[in-house]
C-alpha cells in the first residue's frame, strides 16, 4: 500500500492539484483519484494484456475511486448499484475495496492535523496583516499631525 501511495503522490497531476486546491478533504481525496473516479472496472479477471500485478494495481485505484465517491455524501441509488456490482465481480474486488477502506481510515488523522495546521497558519497570517495595517495607519496619522504642527509653527 505504501508503494501504491508513493506512485500516486509522485504523479505530477496529483501534486499540481494538491498545490492549487487545499480547501477540503474531498478535494485531496479527489486529487488522488482524479483520472479514475469515473472508470469503474467491468473485468472480473485481468484482460490478456494485463499482468496480475497490473490487475491488482488497477483494482486498488478503482477501489480508492469508489471509496471517494461513496464518501462524498452525494451517492445516488444508481451509483450504489454500480458499486455493488463492481464489488461482487470477484474476491479481488472485495479485497481491494477493504484495503481502500483501511487506507481511508488511516488518512483521516494526518489530514485532520494538516487542516488544523493550515487553519492556525491562516489565522496567524491574518493577525500579522491586521497589525501591519494598524501600524501603517498610525504612522500616516503621526505624519499628518507633524505636517499640521509644522504649518502652525513655521518658524520653530
Amino acid at each position: 500500500m505504501r508503494e501504491f501511495m508513493g506512485r500516486l503522490i509522485s504523479n505530477p497531476k496529483v501534486v499540481n492539484y494538491f498545490i492549487s486546491n487545499r480547501n477540503t478533504y474531498f478535494e485531496i481525496y479527489g486529487a488522488i483519484t482524479y483520472e479514475i473516479i469515473n472508470t469503474p472496472s467491468t473485468h472480473a479477471t485481468p484482460p490478456m494484456t494485463e499482468t496480475p500485478q497490473q490487475f491488482r494495481e488497477r483494482l486498488r485505484l478503482e477501489a480508492v475511486a469508489w471509496q471517494v465517491r461513496l464518501s462524498s455524501g452525494d451517492v445516488s441509488d444508481a451509483t450504489r448499484a454500480e458499486f455493488d456490482h463492481w464489488r461482487q465481480q470477484s474476491a479481488a474486488h472485495e479485497q481491494a475495496y477493504q484495503e481502500a477502506v483501511r487506507l481511508w481510515q488511516q488518512l483521516s488523522g494526518p489530514l485532520q492535523a494538516d487542516r488544523q495546521r493550515r487553519l492556525a497558519l491562516a489565522a496567524t497570517q491574518k493577525h500579522r496583516r491586521q497589525t501591519r495595517h494598524r501600524t501603517l495607519g498610525l504612522a500616516v496619522a503621526a505624519s499628518l499631525v507633524l505636517l499640521v504642527l509644522a504649518g502652525l509653527f513655521p518658524d520653530w
